[in-house]
């Protein structure tokens, strides 16, 4: 019998907007994420396990960062 487990993070959209990119040094459009860790059982997640907080994610450039009110508009 084959099991497949492990952990992933997964990340819940909040809400959505305008900020200035730092990497893309534009205004951008964003997504806020909340993240949790979860254990996962044939790749799907099952048992909430750690609480990552949130992050901004750019939808341009795709990176991650700090929500911070003085970037987001």
């Amino acid at each position: 019998m084959l099991f497949l487990f492990g952990t992933r993070i997964v990340g819940f959209m909040q809400g959505k907007g305008i900020f200035f990119c730092p990497d893309c040094q534009a205004d951008r459009e964003y997504k806020l994420k909340h993240y949790r860790r979860y254990f996962t059982l044939f790749l799907l997640p099952v048992i909430p396990l750690e609480d990552y907080g949130t992050g901004v994610e750019c939808q341009t450039c795709k990176k991650k960062y700090e929500p911070h009110s003085s970037i987001m508009k």
